[in-house]
Formats: C-alpha cells, structure tokens, sequence
C-alpha cells in the first residue's frame, strides 16, 4: 500500500483529495490540517468520490508534530508563508520519496536554497504544480512552434488576480519556449498596492511583462474593475493562437495552412480530475510533465524578487518577503 501525506486542507487542498480518492491503487493517506472546519470539508468531498475497488485508509491530524511515518509522497497545499517551515519540520521527522508543492512555492529565495539542499541532502525528487503543462491545448502548441524562433506570450483580462497569478503563466511560457530564465519588467504596474482576497497577502494591477534570453516575451494585463473575459495570446512567425478561458473556446491559424482560423475547445482540468493522473505517474516513476524544482525557483527567483521590490517601494513597508500566494 502506497503512503501519501497531505500538508493543507483547505480548498484546493481538498480537491486534491478528492483526487487522491480516485487513485486505482490501495493507498493510505494522511492529511494535516489545523482547522476543523477545512477538515469536515475535505471528507465531504473526498466521500463524493466512489472507488470500492482498491483499498483505502484516510487519517487525519491537525499538526505534523503528530507524524512520525514514512511517505512515497508528500504534498504540499498550504498558503505560501507556511509552507516553507512545514517542509523543513516533515522531512526531519519523517522519511519522504517525492514532492509536489503548490506555488507560489515560498516567499524568500532563501527558503528555496535551504529547502533545495535538504532535497538534495535526503535525495528526493520535487515538482511544483503548475497545471498547464499537462493541458492539451498547451502541449499542442509547444509541438505547433517547436520551430519558431520567438514566442510572444500574452495574458488579458479584469480582477484575475495579477500577483498571485503570474507565476503560472511565466511557467507556461517557459514551458512553450524550452526556457527557464526570465529578466521582469514592472515598471508598468499600478503605483498601488491592492489587498488580496486572503488575508496578509496582497495584489496587483497594471502590467507586467518579461524577457527571456532567446527573445521570448510575456505580457500579462489586469485591472481591480469587474472582471472580464479571460484571454490569452500565443504568437510566433508561423502560429498564432487565442485561448478564451472564460468559454474555454480556442482559436489557431498558423503559416502552414494560410492563416485560417480553426476552433477547438480548450479544457482546463480541474484538479480532482489532474490529481489521479499525476500522482500515479509520480509512484511509478513515469515521465512527469510537471515542473521540476530547480525550474521553478529559475521561474520564481526574478518574480518574487521584483515584485518584493516593488510592494516595498510603493507600500514604504519592509516585508523581508514576497507577500503574496
């Protein structure tokens, strides 16, 4: 029977259990989360899920001081000023296989160099999940200008939550363009710092945009106004590419075929749905098409770095940290 632990409960992390409910294998899993309430539902939902074929063994605990196992993985679902410390006290009590961390993963690159050693100390493979490598719209794409010389990648759209946002689609062009490298632009944000939805945590407005060293751009554009259709834009010399996210509608032409529009349907995946796939291709060792550590804190590192900065400058505040998740 396959161990699996879960740090965090709340709601993604419930939809990850939900996932974890539909795994086509016997596993038992464990799942920390301080708050009762978070706790009733993630086992309402993990119960909406009917697999009576393999056998299951659901714990919950309400701190990791009460884990003293071993794990095949552990997952980290937890706000990102948390998680960072979660980590260190599980891998010095416990004896853990694989990782995946939800991001922003940490707030300090510091927290990514000591986390990153004691990955390397324990020899454990970590991957942070930013789910639109395994859409098929995107992989699509890659296939569709993995002969273009420079990718331009562009996100519209109202109130969709630029900072805690930006990570996954500087990830996704990353993804598209085979580099993990970015210099970052925020000289065209709001000179405002906006409250997040959660609280001590804050966001943005305005653009942002960055540079990769082949050329490849990213645009990303929101506003603190009602929201509006959520778009994005992938172009190069030979493909040219809108996704509406809000319809889940995509259109695509490219130089091949003259420039003609044609339509297809781009799905995101829900997490309870990307969970089972995911986790089962990580037990077995199978090619994963999530982001590996150390190209996420390439990704993170110049983000969080700027828009600490920035936040400072603009609030006068000395977070010491990258306030956002």
């Amino acid at each position: 029977m396959k161990k699996i632990i879960l740090v965090g409960a709340g709601q993604l992390g419930s939809r990850y259990l939900q996932g974890l409910a539909k795994l086509n294998f016997p596993v038992s899993i464990d799942v920390v989360e301080p708050s009762s309430a978070a706790i009733e539902t993630a086992k309402t939902r993990y119960d909406e899920i009917k697999n009576p074929s393999f056998e299951r063994e659901l714990n919950f605990f309400k701190s990791l001081d009460e884990i003293k196992k071993s794990y095949d993985l552990a997952i980290f679902t937890t706000n990102s000023d948390v998680r960072a410390n979660l980590t260190k006290t599980l891998l010095n009590r416990s004896e853990v296989q694989k990782i995946i961390f939800e991001k922003v993963v940490f707030q300090r690159i510091k927290d990514f160099e000591e986390i990153g050693l004691l990955l390397d100390k324990h020899r454990i493979e970590a991957f942070v999940n930013f789910p639109r490598r395994a859409f098929p719209i995107f992989i699509k794409l890659k296939e569709l200008i993995k002969k273009s010389e420079k990718v331009s990648f562009s996100v519209f759209g109202n109130n969709w939550g630029l900072a805690c946002s930006c990570l996954h689609f500087f990830d996704t062009l990353a993804f598209l363009s085979g580099e993990n490298d970015f210099e970052v632009d925020l000289s065209g944000l709001d000179k405002i710092v906006h409250p997040s939805r959660r609280e001590n945590f804050i966001e943005l407005t305005g653009e942002m945009r960055g540079t990769q060293p082949g050329g490849h751009k990213i645009f990303l554009y929101s506003q603190n106004v009602s929201p509006s259709p959520f778009v994005t834009h992938v172009f190069t010399e030979s493909v040219n590419a809108v996704l509406d996210e809000s319809t889940g509608l995509a259109r695509i032409s490219t130089l091949e075929k003259g420039w003609i529009w044609e339509e297809t349907q781009h799905k995101l995946i829900y997490q309870s749905d990307l969970t089972p796939v995911i986790v089962t291709d990580i037990i077995n060792n199978r090619t994963i098409p999530l982001t590996r550590y150390s190209q996420a804190f390439s990704i993170h590192r110049p983000v969080i770095s700027s828009i600490q900065d920035f936040v400072e400058k603009i609030s006068g505040k000395n977070y010491g940290y990258c306030p956002i998740t």
